[in-house]
């Protein structure tokens, strides 16, 4: 058999220019929609570490709540960052579907962690508890954007040590603007629905984490759910705020009310065997009054180193002092 002739091959044919435009459609698609998904999972962080840090609050003060905070988020980025190839190699899934995963089951996480909160302190207790509980989901957030960066493509303009570093900084910028904006959002709602209680937001945005990532690993968190509906006290349920007040008539004390609100979580709660009624926000208590001693004017209060003080702010002077000088003491 003789060779083909060389005239017959055939020859690439250039692509023409509706092609081209047609080819690079799909790109600019593919990569709009990386960016998107990128931003989304860096604002539902932003707005997760407000929450967790606001969940906290109750077990060991907004202050303790938040000396660590910042510092566990940027441990959890960066590592996430830096080592999204290792995470990539090492985890059978992709991260972004491990991210509801981890944060369905935090409640759950942080219920047991709480119970820890006496033996670690307002020191180590807040450490421990987001490093076990915000950082996976920051390390985790902070490399599935890692991954998403490398499917796109900058301006053939841009430099290349500009290139390199503009994915980083920009979504730290929009992190933390997330953060500010949710954090806005957060004050003006909280307590005023289910969703806007500091567990309700938490399983929320699990929630649209599992809507942006959907995956068959979510089964596994039905049991930290149940948990979540059924036993956790810090969930305002039936059956959490019966398992808190069988808790807490253990030591004496029955759980009147509890709501939370801008200013923290606020709760009534009655010693049983001496009849004190106290108001608590956060981890304080705030005063109270003896239930069986109620005058017919004024009702007698637990802390009456209250009443001494503001009377002693408003006890009158011949020369008035000014409020850098002016000093009280109780005894």
């Amino acid at each position: 058999m003789g060779k083909p002739d060389a005239r017959k091959r055939r020859r690439p044919v250039a692509a023409g220019p509706q092609e081209a435009s047609s080819s690079k459609q799909p790109r600019v698609l593919t990569q709009a929609l990386l960016i998107a998904r990128s931003v989304i999972l860096i604002a539902l962080l932003g707005a997760f570490a407000n929450v967790s840090q606001l969940t906290l609050a109750p077990v060991y003060g907004s202050i303790p709540a938040g000396a660590w905070h910042p510092h566990v988020l940027i441990t959890g980025c960066f590592a996430g960052w830096a080592g999204n190839l290792a995470l990539r190699h090492l985890l059978p899934v992709r991260t972004a579907k491990l991210l509801p995963l981890v944060a369905l089951c935090v409640p759950t996480a942080q219920f047991f962690l709480f119970r820890l909160s006496g033996p670690l302190g307002p020191r180590l207790g807040p450490l421990v508890t987001e490093g076990a509980t915000l950082l996976p989901l920051a390390a985790l957030t902070a490399s599935s954007v890692a991954d998403a960066a490398e499917g796109v493509r900058a301006p053939p303009l841009l430099p290349t040590f500009v290139a390199d570093a503009a994915p980083g900084l920009l979504s730290w910028l929009v992190l933390q603007q997330a953060r500010a904006r949710s954090a806005a959002h957060i004050a003006a709602h909280v307590g005023s629905a289910f969703h806007y209680t500091r567990i309700g937001m938490e399983l929320c945005l699990a929630g649209a984490w599992a809507l942006l990532a959907p995956s068959a690993y979510l089964v596994l968190a039905l049991p930290a759910l149940l948990h979540t509906a059924l036993v956790n006290p810090h969930v305002a349920t039936f059956t959490g705020t019966a398992a808190l007040n069988g808790r807490m008539r253990a030591d004496g004390w029955a759980l009147l009310a509890r709501r939370e609100s801008v200013t923290g979580y606020i709760s009534v709660a009655q010693n049983t065997a001496d009849m004190a009624r106290v108001l608590r926000a956060d981890h304080s208590l705030l005063g109270g009054d003896w239930v069986d001693y109620r005058g017919p004017k004024v009702t007698e209060p637990v802390y009456s180193v209250f009443v001494m003080l503001e009377a002693v702010r408003l006890v009158g002077r011949r020369e008035p002092l000014e409020d850098a000088d002016a000093t009280a003491l109780v005894m």
